[in-house]
């Protein structure tokens, strides 16, 4: 019986399988201090092959330290780090399968668009027909034929980011990294290239780490997102997870407009079909009023968190199957065209902020200042949080 053995490119293939299935980035309870402080707190995550993966946070919550990491600028305290199956946490940054793109984008000011692109290659000794061909397939794919000898202060902040990705993605690393790219671009500009960052991520089929403290700009370019706060991970999931569904009140916090309502658990109602739990929320008592994805004894303190547009404003108490109704005055009311923002005080001082959309062929006539109303919501819509940061 005659053996056959595979191929080097059905190795290669079957390797590159692995790989898609698999992490390609993985941090094991990494650490890191600075001068006796502790910036890391045994952080742990993995990123997927292929995956948009945003770290987001405030200043100083460490998600940069986290990318200096990866890029090898920076040796952890403690811990590991594995990239594409291989140990490279001791590993230099050039024997690393990773580019960076900074945040000033670094281009050679003196290069061309082509000779900055280029750089890589030549300094890898590549080549000079492969060299040319994998430039122009580059320049191609970041739609910049036809500027190849402009210079970067000849180019237009859009295009000057680009020319930074273009040259970072041409030495096909495993893992591109983003520092906060966009923030010097004005606003018109950094939502433009928003879209075309997200595009160019699909097109050159590569996992991207993406670092902002803009949370918009994280959701809407991002596969999953880590959300981090003084150096640990708060909560990391889709962008849909994590703004639905905060972990807890720093996360809910930091995410978003959020109204968060004081409450007591007063017990689990049997009755309710479908275990809804008794609470006095802002001083107003009912059964069957919350539901929680996690247990609350009676007696318990938490806080119920909603999104401006999960809240409904009526001018008159709404009938008892609205659920419960919270009284309150309107301080002001602001038109944003598709959508107006009503700012509401409760009885108990409590500050509210409703988002609601704009009809201008709905008869109801948008609330005034001064205006007394009572604001309802979509039982099952809040989510139910331990009255603790944590």
């Amino acid at each position: 019986m005659t053996r056959s053995f595979p191929s080097g490119d059905e190795k290669s293939a079957r390797r590159g399988a692995r790989v898609q299935n698999d992490a390609i980035i993985s941090l094991e309870n990494v650490s890191q201090q600075f001068d006796g402080t502790t910036v890391l707190h045994d952080i742990s995550l993995s990123v997927k092959n292929r995956e948009f993966f945003t770290l987001l946070g405030p200043s100083g919550c460490g998600k940069t330290t986290i990318l200096r990491i990866l890029a090898g600028f920076e040796t952890p305290t403690s811990g590991s780090v594995h990239i594409g199956g291989r140990d490279v946490t001791d590993l230099a940054p050039n024997r690393r399968k990773v580019n960076t793109v900074f945040q000033s984008y670094a281009l050679f000011p003196h290069m061309t668009v082509f000779e900055n692109v280029a750089f890589g290659l030549r300094m890898s000794r590549t080549p000079k027909a492969e060299l040319q061909a994998r430039v122009a397939e580059m320049l191609h794919m970041v739609e910049l034929e036809g500027l190849e000898g402009r210079k970067p202060q000849q180019l237009s902040g859009g295009q000057q980011q680009r020319v930074a990705i273009a040259r970072a993605a041409v030495n096909k690393p495993l893992v591109l990294l983003l520092d906060e790219p966009l923030s010097a671009l004005d606003a018109k500009l950094r939502k433009q290239m928003q879209r075309e960052l997200k595009h160019l991520q699909r097109r050159l089929g590569i996992t991207f780490v993406f670092v902002t403290h803009d949370q918009e700009e994280a959701f809407s370019l991002s596969d999953r997102v880590v959300v981090m706060d003084q150096g640990r991970i708060e909560q990391v999931g889709t962008p849909i997870e994590v703004y639905e569904e905060p972990v807890n009140l720093r996360v809910a916090k930091f995410v978003g407009e959020t109204n968060i309502l004081d409450a007591e658990v007063l017990g689990q109602e049997m009755t309710c079909p479908d275990g809804s739990l008794k609470a006095r929320v802002e001083g107003e008592e009912r059964a069957c009023l919350l539901k929680a994805k996690r247990p609350f004894g009676e007696g318990c303190r938490v806080k119920v968190v909603l999104r401006p547009e999960d809240l409904i404003v009526h001018s008159h108490r709404p009938s008892a199957e609205a659920g419960l109704s919270l009284e309150g005055v309107v301080d002001e009311t602001i038109y944003k065209g598709t959508t107006y923002d009503i700012a509401i005080t409760l009885k108990t001082g409590k500050k509210l902020l409703v988002t609601e959309f704009f009809d201008e062929d709905d008869e109801k006539m948008i609330v005034a200042a001064g205006q007394p109303v009572f604001v309802t919501w979509i039982k099952g819509w809040e989510v139910v949080l331990p009255d603790d940061p944590a």
